[in-house]
């Protein structure tokens, strides 16, 4: 079983990983939001349910400011090098808080 929340571009990956491993003759079930239900199974993998409270909490105004927080703690720690998802740190890499590298 594969477990992901957030949106699409959280959930494409591991459908990827899924059809990968189902070739390799695995039984691939992934767990997400109900809103990803349909691509899921479009995709011929099996579909656990989790409600989508989550992304639909993430899309609030309260949402975005938890989202936000991830900033403030950047800041404050001052890290060498910071791995993340986009997402998480949408709002400091908008205002260069974060030097991105690319591999």
């Amino acid at each position: 079983m594969i477990v992901t929340i957030g949106t699409r571009g959280d959930v494409q990956p591991y459908i990827a990983l899924g059809q990968a491993l189902m070739e390799s003759g695995n039984e691939v079930t992934i767990c997400t939001c109900a809103h990803f239900e349909p691509f899921i199974r479009e995709n011929s993998l099996g579909y656990a349910y989790v409600n989508n409270d989550f992304i639909d909490f993430m899309h609030t105004p309260e949402g975005k400011i938890i989202l936000g927080n991830a900033g403030t703690a950047c800041k404050e720690t001052a890290p060498d090098l910071i791995l993340y998802h986009m997402k998480a740190v949408e709002h400091v890499s908008q205002h260069n808080m974060v030097q991105t590298i690319s591999f």
